[in-house]
């Protein structure tokens, strides 16, 4: 009796744990704009450069992802100010590089 309470209480612990990561996940737009958003208030160029390019990594893979359609001009006119963020952060263009991240972050909104 106590093997089925057991088991019971695994099996419940499981499908809660699975139930909680299927709510807690995020869109590969979503994780696009967080990393935005931290490139947007680094303070360091090589930082926003570095948050830019995990951006650009995610607003790739969300072309792929069939169940969160996308505006791809949107997305590309974004990808486009993130390589300017990359670039204007690579020469320690801080203010510059925070502002093109700004744009490209205002694109994300509308390509959700």
């Amino acid at each position: 009796m106590e093997e089925i309470i057991f088991i019971t209480l695994i099996s419940v612990l499981a499908l809660s744990f699975i139930s909680f990561n299927v709510l807690a996940t995020s869109t590969h737009i979503e994780e696009a704009m967080r990393h935005t958003e931290a490139a947007m208030t680094s303070t360091d160029g090589h930082s926003i450069a570095s948050h830019a390019t995990d951006a650009i990594t995610h607003a790739r893979a969300a072309y792929d992802d069939k169940e969160n359609k996308i505006n791809p001009i949107e997305v590309d006119e974004a990808l486009r100010f993130l390589n300017s963020a990359i670039n204007e952060g690579n020469n320690a263009k801080v203010e510059a590089a925070q502002e093109a991240a700004r744009k490209a972050h205002e694109l994300f909104k509308f390509a959700k």
